[in-house]
């Protein structure tokens, strides 16, 4: 029941038409919806991939 509610979020996030954008406490974009992609010109896969690579490099950075 609880991933359902969970799929159910994403669905509604990702497909809502306002933009949306999930940040962090520095103001860093972690997550961005459909429209909100469209907003700065970037597709889905490539803002993913953006938000893939800085996590990983910041989970690097506080190993060292």
């Amino acid at each position: 029941a609880l991933e359902e509610e969970r799929e159910r979020y994403r669905h509604l996030f990702h497909l809502a038409p306002e933009a949306y954008f999930v940040t962090d406490l520095r103001a860093i974009i972690r997550e961005a919806n459909l429209a909100g992609t469209e907003l700065i010109g970037l597709s889905l896969d490539r803002v993913q991939v953006l938000f893939a690579s800085a996590r990983d490099k910041h989970r690097s950075l506080r190993r060292d």
